[in-house]
């Protein structure tokens, strides 16, 4: 069965990391929960299919096949086979080796939606954390940007499929129930409606 979540620790994330580090995406952060794993015990790392990137630039999806031809070409020369799609909200690039597959992805903006969240976009990037790895350096979203982040995604979803909100006592046991709901939406995925999937 195909590998598609990761934490940092895994082979594949790695590759990838180290790749961003020697070089980042131009006026850039690593955001999502990646982040959090460079930077929180391991035993809080919850898998992720994605590394999230963001940019106060604006990045048209030539702009991104090209940075990641060149900032990934390491990998693609040990093997990793590459694909890049332009999905509804993000332009995606796939690395995929034997059976596990990382994506490494960055918003989908028009001109004007990027103008609009260009303010926001340069104070995230000037409040990124910076942090060592390898040989290189990561920038990651800051705690508070990301938690902003989650909580508007968060607030959306639960309006509008519905959700109930976990009732679980502790940050393990939600990382617990994610993951599960992670590894049954895998064997799900096939078989659902595509909005349902997304």
């Amino acid at each position: 069965m195909a590998k598609n979540y990761h934490t940092i620790t895994s082979g594949i994330a790695r590759d990838t990391l180290l790749c961003l580090a020697l070089s980042s995406i131009p006026s850039g952060y690593i955001s999502g929960g990646i982040s959090l794993q460079l930077t929180l015990p391991e035993n809080l790392h919850s898998r992720t299919g994605d590394i999230d990137l963001s940019s106060s630039q604006h990045i048209t999806y030539q702009c991104f096949k090209d940075y990641v031809r060149t900032a990934f070409s390491d990998m693609v020369e040990r093997g990793y086979s590459s694909e890049f799609t332009k999905e509804r909200s993000t332009f995606d690039a796939k690395f995929k080796r034997d059976s596990s597959n990382i994506i490494v992805q960055i918003p989908r903006r028009t001109k004007t939606n990027f103008e609009n969240r260009r303010s926001t976009l340069e104070r995230e990037v000037e409040h990124a954390r910076k942090i060592t790895y390898c040989d290189g350096a990561l920038s990651l979203i800051s705690y508070e940007d990301l938690a902003a982040h989650k909580v508007v995604r968060g607030s959306t979803f639960v309006l509008k499929y519905g959700l109930k909100l976990p009732t679980t006592a502790s940050i393990e046991e939600t990382k617990d129930e994610i993951d599960r709901s992670k590894t049954k939406l895998e064997s799900m995925i096939y078989t659902m409606a595509p909005d349902d999937a997304a």
